[in-house]
């Protein structure tokens, strides 16, 4: 059996896939499997895979169109044969490194159960350009983190606490084709959440961090692919579905010390804010009053909670647009003054 499964989801990629396929097969580490799912292609994906499955290089699986990458990772799962589940999407690519830098820190730290690697962007096959890291995975942000969250520490990577949880939850800076995790955690905790249209590795990562250490590479081991493509979402969808899976985390009941939840606690009250008035934005009054309430239950003592919480009960009239204009004024006061987040 091969150490590594490596997973890879794809839909309607077949201009990207065979370079994802290619990277893994390039990898200086030889003990692995490739497992792509393809989860109802309509354009000539089976085509171009031809020769690697004829070739037996790839194990292919095609299931009916769900448009849930977490089914057809769920999947993958189900049918890997590695002790180790490494996550890619179908347009990124992997450095010839990638795998064996991650197992070696699975193998090394027995404690944890998920590690992945710093990343960089490109554009195309033609100009991979390394661009400035995603700011949340630069030194500058660990350096910020509370002491009790990092276990140890190398010359190029972290071992974090159970606590890391709570960063994770503050900015979800984990890109799914950086992951290798261990195959038992994910079946102990039950794997992707099916119901999640978006938000599933976020969803993820939250529940295996109350279960397991985590641990971060700072080298970029992996090349991920901007393109038009990349979030094909609404807004308004992509926040309703946040919601579920913050909730869901907020309702697991996990304990920390009080510095921490004290950061979990400002992430929470400036999220129900900043959608509450999205949805006031866009005079979805009910949706905003709840959240704008949700944010005042975390920060009680805010006068802007609160003063946006009113301004709901109001009607879209000019004396409510008045009262908006007084509450921006005095904001501005305010801050002149050096009072910042008053309202």
């Amino acid at each position: 059996m091969p150490e590594i499964s490596v997973i890879i989801p794809t839909y309607n990629r077949c201009v990207y896939i065979t370079e994802a396929i290619e990277s893994v097969l390039n990898q200086t580490y030889k003990d692995l499997e490739i497992i792509v799912v393809d989860d109802g292609s309509t354009d000539n994906t089976q085509e171009v895979l031809g020769p690697y499955i004829e070739g037996k290089k790839i194990k292919y699986l095609y299931q009916i169109h769900s448009g849930r990458p977490s089914a057809a990772r769920n999947l993958g799962i189900k049918t890997s044969s590695g002790e180790y589940i490494c996550f890619l999407d179908s347009d990124d690519i992997l450095t010839k490194e990638s795998i064996y830098e991650r197992v070696k820190i699975l193998r090394d730290y027995n404690e944890v159960g998920l590690v992945w690697s710093n990343w960089m962007k490109f554009k195309d096959k033609f100009s991979i350009e390394k661009l400035e890291y995603p700011e949340s995975t630069q030194d500058k942000f660990f350096i910020n983190l509370p002491a009790e969250v990092i276990d140890a520490k190398g010359k190029d990577y972290y071992i974090f606490t159970k606590d890391f949880v709570f960063e994770i939850f503050n900015s979800n800076f984990i890109l799914t084709s950086a992951v290798m995790s261990r195959v038992e955690v994910l079946r102990e905790i039950g794997m992707f959440d099916e119901s999640l249209m978006i938000g599933e590795d976020y969803d993820l990562f939250l529940r295996l961090g109350g279960m397991t250490k985590f641990a971060f590479i700072a080298e970029p081991l992996v090349y991920h692919r901007m393109h038009e493509n990349n979030i094909t979402s609404d807004k308004t969808r992509n926040i309703i579905e946040d919601t579920k899976v913050i909730e869901k985390f907020i309702n697991s009941g996990i304990k920390s010390s009080h510095e921490i939840k004290k950061r979990f606690h400002r992430k929470v009250e400036r999220f129900y804010f900043e959608t509450g008035w999205y949805f006031y934005s866009k005079d979805y009054r009910l949706q905003a009053r709840k959240r704008f309430f949700n944010a005042i239950r975390y920060n009680p003592c805010c006068i802007k909670n609160i003063a946006y919480y009113c301004l709901t009960w109001l009607p879209m009239t000019m004396e409510n647009s008045y009262a908006y204009v007084i509450l921006r004024g005095l904001k501005r006061k305010l801050r002149s003054r050096g009072i910042k987040g008053a309202i």
